[in-house]
């Protein structure tokens, strides 16, 4: 089973709501657990990428 760590943000600013909502997934442990990043933002839209080894 693949391990997933959990992150959640708010889009606060202030006690300002200036955003929607998206799911961002990443890899435990770059390179065993996979090496690309996904992002899902409320419009459906899914972005991937890969920011290498030493992005978390």
């Amino acid at each position: 089973m693949t391990k997933v760590a959990p992150v959640a943000y708010p889009y606060y600013v202030g006690d300002h709501f200036v955003a929607g909502h998206a799911l961002l997934a990443i890899t435990v442990e770059y390179g065993e657990t996979g090496i690309h990043s996904f992002l899902v933002g409320e419009n459906g839209i899914v972005y991937k990428a890969d920011f290498g080894p030493e992005t978390l």
